[in-house]
């Protein structure tokens, strides 16, 4: 019998040691939240940076390809349909990345 009454003595100590625990629980998870938010947010921030980066190299490309096409008449259709290529599938690419990050 003695070791009943020391288990259910153990339990009772048990269940408030973690009450009072708890509220520290509970911050510990809130500044967990916090951290992920700001993560999240860093990530988003790197990513349309990227994007703006990866726009501008391709808009540096179709305007390099598009100061070819005018010096080279015998290919300057092919070159322009490229440039054009590259302008729409950027855009779409970029367009579609940036709906995900919303």
């Amino acid at each position: 019998m003695p070791s009943r009454t020391q288990t259910a003595d153990s339990r009772e100590t048990d269940a408030t040691d973690f009450q009072a625990f708890l509220p520290d629980l509970e911050q510990t998870v809130e500044r967990t939240r916090e951290v992920q938010e700001r993560l999240l947010s860093s990530a988003k921030s790197a990513a349309e940076v990227s994007l703006d980066s990866y726009e501008k190299a391709m808009q540096s490309l179709v305007d390099m390809e598009h100061r070819v096409a005018e010096k080279t008449p015998w290919g300057a259709g092919l070159i322009t349909t490229h440039a054009t290529f590259l302008t729409d599938m950027t855009s779409l690419y970029t367009n579609a990345a940036r709906e995900l990050l919303k």
